[in-house]
């Protein structure tokens, strides 16, 4: 896979059929050279809604935060750094 730095790409555990994806649990992956942004961006389109949901997340330490609540009682999202 290609990304770009700074990129965020949702990710989901395995399920049998598409219809069976848990989307209340996101993993945010961003994908950098050893943090070298201080921003990420991601979009985000659960199926049933059929609409992209922005979602920004800024440096913290030595991981990315999200900026606001970009998914309110819509999923809990975990932020991780693919090096």
């Amino acid at each position: 896979m290609l990304a770009r730095d700074g990129a965020a790409i949702p990710h989901v555990g395995l399920a049998q059929s598409i219809d069976r994806i848990d989307w209340s649990e996101l993993e945010l992956v961003v994908y950098g050279a050893g943090f070298p942004t201080a921003e990420a961006r991601a979009l985000v389109c659960f199926p049933e809604e059929g609409s992209l949901r922005r979602v920004r997340l800024e440096r913290e330490d030595d991981g990315f935060v999200a900026e606001g609540d970009p998914l309110p009682e819509r999923a809990a999202f975990r932020v991780v750094h693919f090096p």
